[in-house]
Formats: structure tokens, C-alpha cells, sequence
């Protein structure tokens, strides 16, 4: 099998989730695009956040990694301030299908 990595599409980002079990539901709750804060660095903050992607196959390692920006939008490579690495698989099926990566 041909591993083929994902094409993340988006990040939704949540304050918290709610898991269903009987229904089989994940629901997000307080969704937001960023947060402000007066003083850096900030206190630390607890997020779900959701990954849309495409047309992955195989196994692998997602990453999604923080970086402080400069007043251009440009970080250093090494500056990062988060980095969480998981280990996924898509199924070689079905591109399409939702993964839940915990």
C-alpha cells in the first residue's frame, strides 16, 4: 500500500467536546478563531482542535505545531511555543472518510 499524506483544509478550533457514545456524536463547543490576551505569554489554555483533511492513505504522523509571529507573520522554525506529534492511519479505501486522532 501507498502511504499518501493528508491535505489539511482547515482547523476548527474548540474550547471543549462532548462525546455521545450512544449516538456515536462529537459536538464542539465554543468555537472560536483566536484568542486575545494582554500580556505574552499568556497562561496556559486547554483546546480541542479539529482537523479537516483530504486524500489521506496509510499510516503516519500529524503535527501541528504553534509558532509566536513577528508583526510580518513570519516565525522562526525552531521558536515554537506548542508541538503535539500523533500517530494516525487513513483508511486506503476511502480517502474520505472521517479519522478521529486522539
Amino acid at each position: 500500500m501507498i502511504t499518501v499524506p493528508p491535505i489539511v483544509v482547515g482547523l476548527i478550533f474548540a474550547d471543549r467536546q462532548l462525546l455521545d457514545p450512544r449516538a456515536n456524536d462529537v459536538s464542539l463547543i465554543g468555537l472560536f478563531q483566536g484568542k486575545e490576551f494582554s500580556a505574552f505569554p499568556t497562561p496556559s489554555i486547554e483546546m480541542i482542535v479539529f482537523i479537516l483533511s483530504t486524500g489521506g492513505r496509510g499510516e503516519g504522523e500529524i503535527e501541528l505545531t504553534v509558532y509566536p509571529l513577528d508583526e510580518n507573520g513570519d516565525h522562526e522554525a525552531s521558536d515554537w511555543i506548542y508541538r503535539k506529534r500523533k500517530k494516525c492511519a487513513f483508511p486506503s479505501d476511502d480517502p474520505n472518510r472521517v479519522v478521529d486522532i486522539a
